[in-house]
Order: C-alpha cells, then sequence, then structure tokens
C-alpha cells in the first residue's frame, strides 16, 4: 500500500493505494462524479486542483473507492472532474 498526502479539504487528507490489487481509496478527494468540497477551514481550491491533477495524472485503470457514494473506474471519475472544473475555467 501506499500513502498519498493529499492538501485539498483539510491539511492531512489522505488517499491509499492498493497496487495488487489496482484500487485507490480516494475519502472525500474524489467521488464519481464529483470532487470533494474544499470550502471547509483550511480548503482550497487551488490545493484541490493540484490533488486531483496528481490522481488523474498518475493513475488509470484502476477502481477508486470514495469516502461516499459507489466506486468507480477512474476514467469515469475523470469524465464528470473534468466537465466540473471545465465550468469553473480549469484544466484538467
Amino acid at each position: 500500500m501506499k500513502l498519498l498526502i493529499q492538501r485539498d479539504i483539510r491539511h492531512g487528507s489522505i488517499c491509499v493505494y492498493e497496487k495488487n490489487s489496482k484500487v485507490l481509496f480516494t475519502g472525500d478527494t474524489l467521488f464519481a462524479d464529483c470532487y470533494g468540497r474544499c470550502d471547509l477551514n483550511s480548503g482550497s481550491f487551488n490545493d484541490m486542483v493540484n490533488s486531483i491533477k496528481l490522481l488523474f495524472n498518475r493513475f488509470s485503470n484502476i477502481v477508486i473507492y470514495p469516502g461516499h457514494g459507489k466506486s468507480v473506474k477512474i476514467e469515469v471519475a475523470k469524465r464528470y472532474v473534468k466537465m466540473l472544473m471545465a465550468m469553473k475555467g480549469v484544466t484538467i
């Protein structure tokens, strides 16, 4: 397993990748059809964008298990999140 420290929702957020099973536990960072809230204390939209970019650039052909909702292939989440980010003028 590999622990990834994320700075998005709150300082100290984490994602955990299990290489043998090709699964990524994304907590509140990435969901099946959106990204996590970044308007909470110590949260930052810019940090969220950087965390999402890191995950999208680093992983493909894996299944994500968010802290809430259903699990999906990361490619499905990428489509939704890229569309949401584009609506905010951000390219991922």
